[in-house]
């Protein structure tokens, strides 16, 4: 099944509306900046800062899981870039570990509430973040490189991280 329910694509600075099958919370998978210029997406209607970097992106982040609508992107790019809004459902679950890469969002489902987080290698930006009716818990906000446990309620949990390069997650 196709998990995109809205799929954007340009090349170079653009303003592009927003339709979503639903309101209320989603996904966005964001892919550009093969030149390494500057890349930014940022919502329209809501304000939030989705990316922005100097390198080749691709990362999935969090819409409008504080309750605002966004009501479109406005991007800043140098070469062409694609922007997927995809179904909740296609977000990754776990219940034991997860290995990404990047920005991502994944459903915790375990039962248990200690979990191991490892990532930050290259002490860049690193956030692991809950993510509930009213926005994001942060659990882990650094510029250095990280390791350590956490706890959190049993799932189901929706966690937003914000990376580069390689983390975990583990059931400890």
């Amino acid at each position: 099944g196709d998990t995109a329910t809205t799929v954007l694509t340009g090349s170079g600075d653009g303003l592009l509306p927003l339709t979503k099958d639903a309101p209320g919370p989603a996904v966005v998978r964001i892919t550009g900046n093969a030149m390494s210029r500057f890349f930014g997406v940022h919502t329209r209607g809501t304000g939030h800062s989705l990316v922005a970097t100097l390198q080749p992106y691709e990362g999935v982040r969090a819409l409008d899981w504080d309750g605002g609508e966004s009501t479109g992107f406005e991007v800043r790019a140098t070469g062409p870039w694609r922007i997927e809004v995809l179904r909740l459902s296609s977000v990754p679950t776990f219940d034991d570990s997860f290995e990404g890469d990047g920005d991502r969002v994944v459903r915790y489902t375990g039962d248990v509430s200690r979990l191991a987080v490892t990532g930050n290698e290259e002490g860049q930006y690193f956030d692991v973040s809950v993510l509930g009716p009213h926005g994001a818990r942060s659990l882990v906000n650094t510029t250095e490189p990280y390791a350590g446990s956490l706890e959190i309620d049993a799932g189901p949990q929706v966690l937003k991280v914000e990376a580069v390069g390689r983390w975990t997650i583990t059931v400890t």
